[in-house]
């Protein structure tokens, strides 16, 4: 999983960081996403998260 950081200029109030949250979430191969008006920044997770072998697995 891929985590990365976003400028958004043009999210000033919390309403606009819910649109931007809600528009990212629905790309393809975002797994999470959350949106920081007062930063004016967002957050993206991308990918799956990275299979971690079980300890009965060879």
């Amino acid at each position: 999983m891929t985590t990365t950081e976003h400028a958004v200029s043009s999210a000033a109030h919390g309403r606009c960081a819910g649109v931007v949250t809600a528009g990212v979430t629905g790309t393809p191969d975002v797994t999470g996403a959350r949106g920081d008006a007062g930063a004016a920044r967002a957050t993206v997770q991308r990918g799956r998260p990275a299979r971690t072998p079980g300890r009965w697995s060879r």
